[in-house]
C-alpha cells in the first residue's frame, strides 16, 4: 500500500469547485480535514455536484478539525470525481490518500 500525503487543495473562488486531483488517481482510502484556522465552511461534492460532506470552520479559536474517511475499499476508486468548494478565497481541505500501488 502506497500512501500520498496531497496537501491543502485550496479552492480559488467560492462557487467554483476544483478537482481533488487534476488528472486520474485510483485509491481504496481518501482521507480529508479541513484546514485549520478557517473561517468559512468547505464542501467535498461528486463529479456532479451532490454534497457528499460539509467541513465546518475551526475559526481562530483552535478548535480541532473533524476528519473524514472514505474507505478502506476493496475496489480502488478514482478519486479526480471528487471536487472541493468553500465559503471563503483561498480555503480548502486537507487530503491524503492510499492506493495499491
Amino acid at each position: 500500500m502506497v500512501i500520498t500525503g496531497l496537501g491543502l487543495i485550496p479552492v480559488a473562488t467560492p462557487g467554483s469547485p476544483v478537482a481533488v486531483v487534476p488528472a486520474s488517481k485510483n485509491v481504496t482510502t481518501a482521507y480529508f480535514q479541513a484546514q485549520e484556522g478557517g473561517i468559512g465552511k468547505t464542501y467535498l461534492k461528486d463529479a456532479s455536484g451532490n454534497l457528499i460532506r460539509v467541513f465546518w470552520p475551526t475559526g481562530a479559536d483552535g478548535a480541532v478539525p473533524e476528519p473524514f474517511l472514505l474507505g478502506p475499499y476493496p475496489a480502488e476508486f478514482d478519486l479526480s470525481t471528487l471536487n472541493i468548494d468553500a465559503d471563503e478565497p483561498g480555503e480548502g481541505l486537507v487530503v491524503a490518500c492510499a492506493s495499491t500501488y
